[in-house]
């Protein structure tokens, strides 16, 4: 891949970065704070339902924000080793349509779908 494409892809890996940071943090505002434990004996049941589901969402949204930002990670790490833009699979180029949707992906669509079978 031309070393142009590279910092294309690398602009955009960053930027989708920085956007899942910002969700992050909207989604999870003071997020350790709020996994204290607190007392629920004076609450009422169903106040101490809603209270869990929130946790819960919020568990959710840090799990799957810190999986992606991992993904983000090891896409800029594969630029950098001069890996990216190769299956890691069978070693073949992923397709440039298959980058431009998804920046991120480790494999060409092939090999991604024999996964899923």
């Amino acid at each position: 891949m031309a070393a142009l494409d590279l910092e294309k892809y690398k602009a955009l890996l960053l930027h989708l970065r920085a956007e899942l940071i910002e969700d992050i943090k909207l989604f999870n505002p003071g997020f350790e704070a709020e996994t204290e434990y607190k007392s629920t004996t004076a609450s009422h049941l169903a106040d101490i339902g809603t209270d869990t589901m929130q946790m819960e969402q919020k568990y959710y949204f840090a799990a799957f924000g810190g999986s992606q930002l991992h993904e983000l990670d090891l896409a800029l790490y594969r630029i950098d080793s001069g890996r990216f833009g190769r299956c890691t699979a069978c070693g073949y180029s992923i397709d440039e349509e298959r980058l431009a949707a998804l920046p991120q992906a480790k494999k060409c669509v092939s090999c991604k779908l024999l996964d899923e079978k």
